[in-house]
């Protein structure tokens, strides 16, 4: 299971399923969504849109990339995004933020649902992705604990996940959007 939490960009704000080639919009039959949007707590094949209001974020190449060229034949994606939300407080694991709360949830409900689901398969997350600061960056006090906040957040989610070496992959913002991204 590959498990992204971010902001914005992991809705897919600006994107449009009209904008995607024939092929992309395509029923993707190794790759199952835990949806079919945002809000939705059934697992199915991943067929965009994945966010409502015919929008879709990077789970529709990325589970479908790791099926074709990872090692494993089936993939499953579960998703937490909330936009404008920071790692100080919304995100932060220590001081029960709400969105870190809301996004273990999900998971946990999610893989339970599919183990059930798929009783002769191991469910187990292979991958945690994570992509956001904006709301970070606009304050100095908050821009100078991200690293230590990250850093916390990566060890939480290990320990919530029960695997010490999960591999995290984390996204870079925009360096001058903000004032404090270069910090960030």
């Amino acid at each position: 299971v590959l498990v992204l939490a971010w902001q914005s960009n992991m809705i897919g704000w600006v994107t449009s399923v009209d904008d995607l080639s024939p092929d992309q919009r395509a029923v993707q039959t190794n790759v199952l969504f835990y949806g079919p949007d945002e809000t939705g707590s059934t697992w199915g094949w991943l067929v965009p849109p994945t966010v409502s209001e015919n929008r879709f974020g990077p789970e529709i190449s990325l589970g479908q990339y790791l099926a074709d060229n990872g090692p494993y034949d089936r993939v499953a994606q579960v998703k937490y995004a909330a936009s404008g939300t920071n790692l100080t407080w919304d995100w932060n694991h220590t001081a029960s933020g709400w969105a870190y709360t809301q996004m273990l949830l999900r998971a946990q409900a999610a893989f339970q649902q599919l183990q059930v689901e798929n009783p002769d398969r191991r469910v187990f997350v292979a991958v945690y992705f994570w992509m956001q600061g904006e709301a970070d960056d606009q304050d100095a006090a908050m821009a100078a604990g991200y690293a230590a906040n990250l850093t916390g957040l990566i060890a939480q989610v290990r320990i919530d996940f029960s695997d010490p070496l999960l591999p995290v992959f984390v996204g870079r913002i925009r360096t001058g959007q903000f004032a404090y991204a270069d910090v960030v």
